[in-house]
């Protein structure tokens, strides 16, 4: 058996709305190389920003996290993912 590289992407786009607060868009993309594609754990996910924030503040408590059903070094156990502007870090 051959193994054909085949490339799949799972994108969250969500607008942010609410009086209250300021509006950001935010898009998260993962790649995968295989077979299954990536799903998110949760639907919704929340991050607090304290209004003195500066300009280009990283906030390290923005976690998303993502399950991928394949097998081996290409499933969830061969990857992890770091934050939203950081890297994929394969294990």
């Amino acid at each position: 058996m051959k193994l054909i590289e085949v490339m799949n992407q799972s994108t969250i786009k969500y607008n942010v709305h609410n009086p209250k607060f300021g509006e950001v868009p935010v898009t998260i993309s993962l790649v995968d190389r295989n077979d299954n594609f990536p799903e998110f754990a949760n639907s919704l996910y929340e991050v607090h920003v304290p209004e003195n924030c500066e300009v280009g503040t990283t906030r390290t408590s923005a976690w998303v996290r993502a399950f991928d059903d394949d097998l081996g070094k290409f499933g969830t156990r061969g990857m992890r993912y770091t934050n939203i502007a950081g890297s994929i870090d394969h294990m």
